[in-house]
């Protein structure tokens, strides 16, 4: 599997390492050793320099990925509330890779859709909001789940595939 590294003290350089090695014993600390081979054509790498390293635990290709915050659960479903005009629809969703931060959508979003992602827990289903920034119904092409834009007290994103 390849990761990405970041090497701090050359200016946040970033490359592709391949891991080479897993140890399948834990550490005592609950730490589990793994080599990664680093190429290091330009000799810029030196012995004892530090490095900050990602691994991927799960990918996803074209997914339509959202802020977590967004996401509400209770009673045992997943749900975010869609902005249409100026009235928000309960919508239930299905989760893919969660994160943490954010979550892919499986299931019940649609790209370019406008969802609530602050404010959400005190929505309830066809109540009216509204948007007084006058950007709720603009589509911007560079926009991400993440782009927060004011509705009334709630924020909305445009729902936005994450190629």
């Amino acid at each position: 599997d390849d990761v990405r590294i970041v090497i701090t003290s050359l200016g946040n350089k970033e490359i592709t390492g391949k891991i080479s090695y897993v140890s399948p014993n834990a550490n005592s600390d609950g730490t589990y050793e793994v080599k990664v081979n680093i190429p290091n054509s330009d000799a810029s790498l030196k012995g004892g320099m530090f490095t900050e390293v990602y691994f991927t635990k799960e990918k996803s290709d074209n997914a339509i990925v959202i802020d977590r915050d967004a996401v509400i659960s209770k009673n045992g479903e997943d749900y975010v509330f869609v902005a249409e005009g100026d009235t928000v629809t309960k919508t239930n969703i299905e989760i893919g890779i969660d994160n943490g931060d954010t979550v892919e959508i499986t299931g019940g979003l649609t790209e370019g859709q406008t969802i609530v992602t602050e404010g959400q827990t005190y929505l309830k289903d066809g109540e009216k909001i509204k948007d007084v920034t006058n950007k709720i119904n603009s589509s911007k092409g560079d926009s991400t789940a993440n782009e927060e834009v004011s509705s009334a007290e709630n924020n909305a994103a445009e729902v936005k595939n994450n190629d």
